[in-house]
Parts: C-alpha cells; structure tokens; sequence
C-alpha cells in the first residue's frame, strides 16, 4: 500500500516520510477523497411503514356440525369475476359425491373466502343464500368486496395533492390489498403528509367507501450530536447537526441540511433537496456537499489541507412497496473534485471523479424462526477518474465496482435479536481512487481498529451483534466485527483484521447514546494510525427534536 500511495506522490513528499520514523511510515495520509468518505458513511435501512394499514375482514360464518345431510351433486357460483367456476372448484377439491350437513356447506364457502384472501382481497366473503337443495346443487354467492364512494378529506390543500395517488382505484372495482397497499404507502413517504384510510360500509350493497383523512404531519425535523467517529489526524471529535423542512416550494418537496465540524477544524456542509414526479412513487432528488479539511497530530508539519466537493442529481423509484416487501431502485450521476495541497512541499493535486452509480435497495419481514428482517442493496457503479498534480503527472482512466449490503435482524425473544451485516466491494480495477475506495476499521466497521485500517480497492466486511432491551430504552449489545482486504496491508499484503466488544444504547425522548468498547482479536497494531488503542472506544450521543 505504501508504494502506491508513494509512486503518486513527488519525490520529496516520498523522502520526507523515509526520513521519518518507521511507525509513522506505516501510516496512512488521510486526502479529501477518504476524509469525505468517512465523514458521511452510506447506511442502508429497511423502509418504514409509513402509514398504518389494518385490512380487518370479515370473519369466517362458524357453524355447530349436526342437523340432516344432503349429498351434494353440483357447485354452482354467483357474482364471482376474480376467479372463474373452474378456479373455485379446485379450491374445493373431490368434494362432489359426498354428504354435508349445514356447517360442511358453510365450510365449504369459508374454504372459498380463505382463497379470495390468501389472495389478496382481504373484503370478499363467500356466503351460502337461502335455496332449495332438493337436487343437491349448492350455490355459493361470493361477495367480493368493491369500491363504493373514493374520497380524501382534510386540509384542502393536502387532500387535492393526494387523490392524484389513488387514480385507478374506481368505485365498483374489487378491492385489492396489494394496488391499494402500494398507494397509501407512497402517500405516507410524501414528506410533511399524515395519511389515515379509513373503510366504511357504503350505500352499495356489497361495497366500502374509502375516505383518506390527510393532514400535516411536522414538516420539520432537527437534530444535534456529538461523537468520536472521525480520525485522529482530520479530527476525532465532532459536532454535528442535521435540519429537514418538507413543503418548502410545493406539497411533498423537502430541503436537507448537514453541518459538521471536528477539533481539528474538519468543516462539512451539505444541502439536497427531493421532489417527487408524478404519482407513482418516483422521486428525483440532488445534493452537494463540500468538505475542507487541514490535517494536524502526526501530519501537522505537511501543512496537508484539502477539499472535496460533490454534486449528484438522480432518481429512484419504488418498483415493489407494501408493509412486507419492499423494493426501490435508482440511479444517480455524481460528480466529485477534489484537491489536496501539502503546503511543505509545494505540491498540489487535483482530481474530478465523474461517475453513474445504479442501485437495488430491499427489504422482507419474515416470520422465519420466530420473525426477522432481510434487507440490504446491490450498486453497481461505473465512472471515470481525472488525476493530475503539480509535478507534471496526469491520469485520465475508467472504472467499475459493484457493492453488496446484506443485513438480517433476527428475534431472538420478546427482548433479545440477533443482527448481522455482510459488506463487500469487487472491482476489477487495481488502484481506485479514495473516495471510491474500501476500508475495514472504524465506527461502521472493524469498531477496533481506527477509520481508514486496511483501505483497498476490494474487500468484504461482516459485523455481528447480539442485542437484549432491559426496557423501552436501554439496550446493552455484545458484537464481534471481521473484515479483510487483498493488498490492504503493508507491502500491499492481504489485511485481516477482527475485534469484539460490548456497547449500550439509550434511546428516549428524541435522545440517543451510544457508547461501545472495542478489542482486538486478530490483526497486530493498527497501521493506519501509529497511536494504537486496546481497547477502542466510541461513542455517539444526539437528540432529535
């Protein structure tokens, strides 16, 4: 790793760190490509759901066997345009032939409304008229449960925003959980929006009116926190706050601000603002961001400083969206300059990343030994790097890597789950550029070792956690972090390096604590930082208000 990072550099930046101490050689120069990479990590979430749907049918007629038996030569259906007479048949099976009191009739609809349900039209009921049975046909009337009258009350202005967002649900059409799960879904993510359906018996036998009551909800959102989580050299105590006001311009619009400043004078801003397009669920979005940092401890005598700015502008699109599956896509295009001077030697460079990231973001609550979470992405991102510096030497080179984020939260007990994450980078390309790159240590990963420990072009990372809550807000965690890189050593040696520990999280009232403890398992001294720390400590505390 030393000789790449020293084949880009000029001569005397390379002589001045063989003139040094051999501890300090094995460090590892933060530049504003790592430095913006660390200071706003990507996390992956499952999506909430953001408006509480409850599909309550009706339940099934129950019926005491006994009483006199017919047998049963023929089936006829009614009002049934979901599935045909040859569907429902199946569903019964062999059933012809066979003699049936009145509670085997009725299971025998109860088996038809099971299958509308199972099916995803949680409202029909299939129900036995009265009839004569002198012939042994039974007639099952099925009431499959349609749109009566489609509204949305509220604050005017709300309520004309959202009704666009339940076209093609039309009265006298079956209600179907899954088209109608979806809309009121992507109403509830609208930003500044408060959603309640509400189903009510219509005037129309054998229907339910709909009535979305919108309201506001906060429009806006703020937050403050401190933590640890930076590097030592760019500074490893920060402040940090974040601000959020939907309905700036229009009905579901919202602007994001990001400060954050270290004790090593570490200044970030960024701003980003969403919209969404259309009524389907698509959202575009963009951000930019500008960091500038002046590296000080070990690397103080380099007069290192830097800046990094980045813009992106993209779109995402949830393709599935209900309360148990969820699947958005997107992509974006991000373009990235970065400059980084060391003021000792009179060396400046100088880089434009240009790149298109294509990203698949999921998530599936299971009931799987006692209930869980999978979610997680797959990016894809192809780009192009621009390098040049003071010295005369240029690059102009494409490249390509693909991200894998797998998570599991899997219950344990009433108050105890296990939580697992796998992370990986592939590339086919050697050497990318920093802020493209991968790393193993700090907060979001190896939690013993410092931030920037075993950077490289490719790697895989898994961390694992056993949580138990003692009560609504006090939870204490065991972890144990692995992480690996091919050329993310010294000498451009494979790095493997792990650690365990034990944390406690407190979350009350918008006020969040975090504090963790770390210790090495495998992986020697750290080289990315010569001031070594066994155990590692982190901590994080913020309130939302």
């Amino acid at each position: 790793m030393l000789t790449k990072h020293l084949f880009l550099m000029p001569l005397s930046v390379a002589t001045f760190f063989l003139s040094t101490s051999l501890v300090v050689v094995a460090q590892t120069v933060p530049d504003s490509g790592r430095i913006f990479q660390d200071s706003m990590p990507q996390s992956v979430q499952p999506l909430d759901s953001s408006t509480a749907i409850d599909f309550d049918s009706r339940p099934l007629t129950e019926t005491q066997p006994g009483g006199p038996k017919v047998l049963l030569n023929d089936i006829k259906f009614l009002d049934n345009t979901v599935f045909s007479d040859v569907e429902l048949l199946v569903v019964l099976g062999d059933v012809l032939g066979q003699h049936y009191d009145l509670a085997g009739l009725r299971d025998l609809a109860n088996k038809v409304s099971s299958h509308y349900r199972i099916n995803f039209y949680p409202f029909a009921s299939a129900i036995i008229p009265a009839q004569d049975m002198s012939k042994g046909i039974l007639v099952i009337q099925v009431i499959e449960g349609r749109y009566g009258n489609i509204n949305a009350t509220g604050k005017q202005e709300l309520a004309d925003f959202a009704l666009p967002y339940i076209r093609g649900l039309n009265t006298g059409d079956v209600i179907e959980s899954r088209s109608l799960e979806r809309k009121l879904l992507i109403i509830g993510d609208i930003p500044g929006i408060a959603v309640v359906p509400v189903m009510r018996p219509s005037e129309i036998v054998g229907a339910g009116d709909l009535d979305l009551r919108v309201g506001e909800a906060p429009r806006m959102q703020r937050s403050i926190g401190v933590d640890n989580h930076g590097s030592r050299f760019s500074g490893e105590y920060r402040i940090k706050a974040d601000f959020s006001y939907a309905r700036l311009f229009t009905v579901g619009d919202e602007v994001s601000l990001t400060a954050l400043y270290s004790n090593e004078e570490l200044v970030l801003g960024q701003i980003s603002y969403s919209i969404p397009i259309g009524y389907s669920g698509l959202k575009g979005y963009t951000s930019y961001s500008q960091t500038e940092y002046e590296l000080g401890a070990d690397f103080a005598a380099l007069g290192a400083t830097g800046i990094a700015k980045v813009s992106s502008l993209g779109l995402s699109y949830p393709v599935l969206r209900s309360q148990q599956t969820n699947v958005v896509a997107s992509v974006s295009y991000s373009y990235k300059e970065l400059k980084d001077e060391r003021k000792s030697f009179n060396f400046i460079e100088n880089k434009t990343v240009k790149s298109i990231p294509l990203a698949i973001q999921f998530d599936n609550r299971d009931n799987f030994l006692g209930g869980g979470i999978l979610f997680g992405s797959v990016q894809f991102t192809t780009g192009r790097l621009r390098q040049n510096n003071s010295e005369g030497f240029e690059v102009l080179d494409s490249f390509s890597k693909t991200n894998l984020n797998l998570s599991r939260v899997q219950r344990l007990s009433n108050n105890t789950n296990f939580f697992g994450v796998f992370i990986t980078q592939d590339t086919p390309d050697r050497n990318l550029d920093s802020s493209e790159s991968f790393s193993l240590g700090g907060v979001n990963g190896v939690r013993a070792f410092p931030s920037g420990e075993g950077a490289d072009s490719t790697g895989w990372l898994t961390k694992l956690e056993l949580r138990h809550t003692l009560n609504h807000y006090l939870s204490p965690y065991l972890f144990y972090d692995l992480g690996s890189t091919p050329r993310g050593g010294l000498d451009d040696e494979r790095r493997t390096i792990s650690g365990a520990g034990l944390g406690l999280r407190y979350n009350l009232n918008g006020f969040n604590v975090d504090f963790s403890s770390a210790w090495k398992v495998t992986g020697g001294n750290a080289n990315s930082d010569n001031k070594q720390a066994d155990p590692r400590l982190w901590f994080s505390a913020s309130y939302l208000f």
